[in-house]
């Protein structure tokens, strides 16, 4: 099946409508089951690796970039052909996904839907890859990210996924957390971290994308987090009610002194005047 499937698509990859079904099927082969991050169809990942899926797929989105379905369709084959599978990455990245999708982000970031799975891809490529993380950025991830945060403030669903990938994108990369820094990206992971105080999953994905933009340069911070309780043995951030996370990690006191030195020291005193 896996082999048909990515000759069928090679074979039509010229006809948006026809691709865009075949990519759908790819992305059901690997699809999670039960728990969305771990189980999956991990022997139909590898197998849709082998047989060239991760290059199709690429192929096909660089082709229709201005086609919605065919976007939203290939960001969560490449979402879930990603999500376990390290040499899928590779293979996804040797092919120009990082270019391909932030491309097709830009020119969707109207379209709520592509703008929700653009964010989704975007975390899982560059999520424990050091050369995705960099080529992301390079390739304007990290504003893409942030316009999607700033244009749907509203969305719960995507104010998490876009502070998901701010985090994953900034997380031991200084290159992406600079430039994060410098779009703003601090305030409006702020403003979706009040904004939806009563949804834990943004709550929480907010305060790990403050973890990787700030708190990570400061280790007695990160011993005061610690001691609180506000991450746990792996360096994830626990699971806190809005009022405790507003007094264990002060958003917006954090705020203003990234402001301050921004507007005092430049970029280079936010990070050696700490």
């Amino acid at each position: 099946m896996c082999l048909l499937l990515v000759g069928a698509l090679a074979d039509n990859s010229s006809d948006p409508v026809v691709a865009e079904q075949i990519i759908w099927a790819l992305a059901r082969l690997c699809r999670r089951e039960k728990d969305r991050y771990f189980t999956c169809s991990a022997a139909n990942i590898v197998r849709l690796g082998d047989a060239g899926a991760c290059e199709q797929t690429v192929l096909a989105l660089r082709r229709h970039y201005k086609h919605a379905g065919i976007c939203l369709a290939s960001f969560k084959a490449i979402s879930n052909m990603a999500v376990v599978a390290q040499a899928n990455k590779t293979k996804l990245r040797r092919s120009g996904v990082c270019e391909a999708v932030v491309n097709a982000l830009i020119e969707h970031l109207d379209d709520e839907n592509v703008t929700d799975q653009g964010c989704w891809v975007i975390t899982y490529l560059g999520c424990d890859h050091p050369e995705n993380k960099t080529r992301l950025g390079r390739s304007k991830a990290c504003e893409a990210v942030v316009s999607a945060l700033c244009n749907y403030p509203e969305s719960d669903v995507i104010c998490a996924r876009a502070c998901g990938a701010i985090a994953f994108l900034a997380k031991d990369h200084p290159e992406n957390r600079d430039r994060f820094i410098r779009l703003g990206a601090f305030e409006q992971v702020v403003k979706a971290l009040h904004k939806h105080k009563d949804n834990k999953g943004v709550v929480q994905v907010s305060c790990h994308a403050l973890l990787h933009l700030y708190y990570v340069m400061q280790p007695e911070r990160l011993r005061e987090l610690r001691s609180e309780g506000a991450l746990d043995d792996r360096g994830w951030v626990a699971d806190k009610p809005y009022d405790a996370v507003i007094r264990v990690w002060q958003p917006d006191k954090v705020l203003r002194e990234v402001k301050w030195k921004l507007g005092g020291g430049g970029l280079c005193g936010l990070f050696y005047c700490f």
